[in-house]
């Protein structure tokens, strides 16, 4: 029975793989909703670190680890554009510069030839949902993310439509 009464220590993922995160504490957002999408990401970064192989390919995507090191990717990507916390887009048009603060990543994966696109929503400062695409390519063993349409879904939708991106199941 001592055996039994034992409680079982877990190492700190932190620690058990070298992760620096830092949560911040911004006064606008709903810091619940982000500290639960880093935390899931972070045990997708940790599950896809563990299982070791080359970024995918357009015949292995049905991998779980690999769709697992996808979205690690777009979630780094978020965390190293962030400034306190938002992702900031400078609008063109008016010269004014938006922040959008990480709600919800999609589960869904695209593929567009050996490219991916992912999906998330961020609020933006008055706090609408407002979508946003992440178009990644691989590079070696890692992804990378080398376009993002922040609430323009119409590109996206035109590449479905002609056929040249599709949803993986």
């Amino acid at each position: 029975t001592e055996k039994l009464s034992q409680k079982m220590t877990l190492p700190n993922p932190h620690e058990l793989f070298g992760l620096n995160v830092t949560i911040h504490n911004p006064e606008f957002h709903d810091l619940h909703g982000i500290h639960r999408m880093r935390i899931a990401f972070l045990f997708l970064l940790a599950f896809s670190l563990i299982i070791p192989g080359p970024a995918a390919r357009a015949d292995n995507i049905d991998n779980t680890a690999e769709k697992a090191r996808l979205q690690a990717a777009m979630q780094q990507f978020i965390d190293r554009q962030s400034v306190d916390n938002a992702l900031l887009f400078l609008d063109m048009e008016t010269g004014t510069t938006k922040r959008y603060y990480p709600v919800k990543a999609h589960p869904m994966i695209m593929q567009m030839g050996g490219h991916f696109v992912l999906c998330a929503d961020l609020k933006d400062e008055r706090g609408q949902s407002v979508p946003v695409d992440f178009y990644l390519a691989p590079d070696g063993r890692r992804f990378v993310v080398y376009h993002t349409e922040i609430d323009n879904r119409a590109p996206l939708k035109t590449l479905m439509k002609r056929g040249i991106v599709k949803k993986l199941p």
